[in-house]
């Protein structure tokens, strides 16, 4: 059934009187299109004469009445005629509006219950005051204790004006600065990554000392500092309007797929350029994946078909996105139209939490909730302020163990904070969970039904937690959130521990690594490889970087038992291949000749040479000086422990020329 507002059940009562005005008296019908004098009141019906005004109503309201009636939306319409004079009196009675379903009744497991199975069965009952068939999507996430520490993101707002310089009224010193800022506080604020919120430039494919500044900028952020970011910080672009000046071809030249490709922490990209692509980053065992995705004023549904398998594809880490624009200033600040499609796109992942954009020149934030699923969106662009945005940045402090997210705005060449209500603020966000997953999702369920959802493969002893989202089409209720904790015993002991290997391997090839159980539930196998390296699997492969025989160990273990077992592995050399030697001769007696001894395969390889004149050298490249004019056949030898090749070369070596001066007679006849 169609279901219309109060307002478009007065203009279809209005058009359904159209037809008998012309049966009216003037006089008939009251000033103002008959708006009745006295109110309306539910439920009931209420006469009056030409247009009717309703209220709103409220769930519960009753439908009666008779006559020549028509039904809109959730109102019906009952008109008479009373004669001889013909004057219509419309009379209208109002029926119920969809009803939300009912919060879902908890059967099983019991809330708060310990010991319960490793694949327990969700169940609950579900309800709908109209009758409505229902669609009811289960959620569950685990509960741990998070090993991150605070930790800051960094949000760069449109730069355009600092890429531009002097021409735009700024100076890429406010742009390098705010990168050098991120550089020398990724140790002691723990930054993790770096979004820039689009407009790296003003003027697009025009000018390209503008990506030539900008590059320099951004480069600071790839200086290694921490083992664990040895490409630097991570950081991702939100592809802006002014970017897209005359099109994108110097964003991709400066900032395309080559640049990030080979980097840990890059993801992947949409279509043929980086216009929209995606990272991935930690901290402790907090994952990420940040998707930016390019400002569109006509969202391309197949790039909001990407992204939303991008976060399906990542569902244990917690997503963000990025893109130029998405809101308006304000708190709360409107939708753009890109904003709102993107929203719309990804707002039934459970692990988005949090959408960034600049664009609009100021500040701005909303928070949206679907189906018990918070999304924050966060606008900051700073560039009508003076020297182009005077160096402000956006960031975000996580505090894990207070499930808070700290909003600042932090100018680095002002050495300032702004500290006003728009600028400074806090967010709320759990982070001592996992992310929230879908466990099922059931259709058709009846109403006054109970429906199910089995929960597979969880962890012994673990404290979880889950709720449903109860929908009829129209309305979507959320249920309250239940806790449980699974059973310490539910795993069978792991026996028969057994490992093995696939060597002798040569250096340079991958060993593979196998551990078998012969029984055992939920087990897990960790690794050491014997050379200070570690693995995790049943199957693993490894490259060894030295010849020589490793013991491997295994432990394979579970909630109930753990077991080791070792396996030696053999790295022998690689065999040397296609030895070949070569030499710079003819060379002048006296002179120095170089030899040369090349292979394509070997490892530990030394090479071993007779000259051909009772002399010997070392290594693949020598120097000899030969005593006297003649040819010469050299021999190299290359060896290691496994074997060995010879090769010869020929020397030829020549002497310097001599002049004789003889003397000329001559005589006089």
């Amino acid at each position: 059934m169609i279901r219309r507002s109060g307002a478009q059940v007065v203009l279809a009562l209005g058009l359904s009187l159209l037809l008998g005005l012309a049966l009216l008296p003037a006089a008939s019908v009251h000033a103002g299109l008959g708006i009745p004098s006295a109110p309306v009141e539910a439920p009931g019906s209420f006469a009056g004469e030409g247009l009717v005004s309703l209220p709103d109503r409220t769930p519960g309201d009753t439908a009666a009445g008779t006559g020549m009636g028509s039904t809109v939306g959730a109102y019906t319409t009952v008109m008479t005629t009373s004669a001889p004079t013909a004057i219509i009196t419309p009379t209208l009675t109002i029926t119920d509006q969809n009803q939300a379903p009912s919060l879902p009744i908890l059967n099983a497991p019991a809330d708060g219950a310990n010991s319960v199975p490793l694949t327990p069965t969700l169940d609950i009952h579900v309800s709908d005051p109209d009758g409505n068939d229902l669609t009811v999507t289960f959620y569950g996430r685990r509960v741990l204790t998070s090993t991150a520490p605070d930790f800051t993101i960094v949000a760069l707002p449109d730069t355009q004006y600092y890429s531009c310089g002097s021409l735009c009224g700024s100076d890429p010193a406010f742009f390098v600065a705010q990168t050098q800022w991120v550089v020398g506080n990724r140790l002691t604020r723990t930054i993790p990554f770096v979004a820039h919120l689009g407009d790296v430039v003003e003027f697009g494919d025009l000018f390209e000392s503008e990506w030539q500044n900008a590059d320099i900028a951004m480069s600071l952020l790839e200086i290694p500092l921490l083992p664990e970011q040895p490409d630097g910080t991570p950081y991702g672009i939100g592809v802006g309007n002014h970017d897209q000046f005359l099109g994108t071809s110097l964003y991709n030249q400066y900032f395309g797929v080559e640049r990030f490709q080979d980097r840990a922490y890059y993801g992947d990209h949409y279509g043929e350029n980086n216009n929209n692509h995606f990272e991935l980053f930690s901290v402790g065992n907090l994952d990420f994946v940040a998707v930016h995705l390019e400002y569109d004023e006509s969202p391309d549904p197949a790039v909001l078909d990407w992204a939303d398998q991008v976060l399906k594809g990542y569902p244990q880490r917690r997503a963000l996105v990025v893109s130029h624009f998405l809101i308006w200033p304000g708190d709360p600040g409107s939708f753009g139209d890109q904003g709102q499609a993107i929203y719309d796109a990804l707002k039934d992942n459970p692990n988005l939490f949090l959408m960034l954009c600049g664009h609009q020149a100021g500040e701005g934030r909303r928070v949206d909730a679907f189906q018990g699923l918070t999304v924050h969106t966060l606008l900051a662009d700073y560039q009508d302020r003076a020297n182009g945005g005077d160096g402000w940045l956006r960031l975000l402090e996580f505090s894990p163990v207070a499930n808070e997210i700290q909003v600042q705005t932090y100018s680095p060449t002002r050495d300032e904070y702004e500290t006003d209500e728009d600028s400074e603020f806090t967010l709320s966000h759990t982070m001592d969970r996992t992310v929230f997953e879908i466990i099922a999702i059931n259709g058709g369920v009846a109403s006054g039904s109970d429906t199910m959802a089995v929960w597979p493969d969880l962890l012994p002893s673990t404290q979880y937690e889950w709720y449903a989202a109860v929908g009829d089409g129209i309305t979507t209720t959320v249920g309250p959130l239940w806790t449980f904790t699974t059973t310490v015993t539910g795993d069978e002991a792991v026996a028969g521990l057994e490992a093995a290997n696939d060597s002798p391997t040569a250096l340079g090839d991958p060993t593979t690594l196998t551990a078998t159980v012969t029984a055992g539930t939920n087990v897990t196998y960790t690794w050491d490889l014997g050379d200070g390296e570690f693995g995790s699997g049943a199957v693993v492969g490894h490259n060894y970087l030295a010849a020589g025989i490793y013991t491997a160990v295994v432990t394979a273990g579970n909630s109930v038992s753990e077991l080791t077992a070792t396996t030696t592995v053999t790295i022998t050399e690689a065999p040397i291949a296609e030895l070949a030697a070569s030499n710079d001769s003819p060379t002048l007696l006296g002179s120095v000749t170089a030899l040369t001894a090349t292979i394509t395969g070997g490892s530990n390889v030394t090479f071993t040479w007779g000259f051909g004149d009772g002399a010997y050298g070392r290594g693949d490249v020598v120097l000899h000086t030969y005593p006297d004019v003649g040819i010469y056949r050299a021999v190299v030898t290359a060896s290691n422990s496994i074997g060995e090749l010879t090769a010869t070369t020929t020397i030829r070596i020549f002497g310097s020329y001599r002049y004789v001066y003889l003397p000329v007679v001559i005589r006089d006849r």
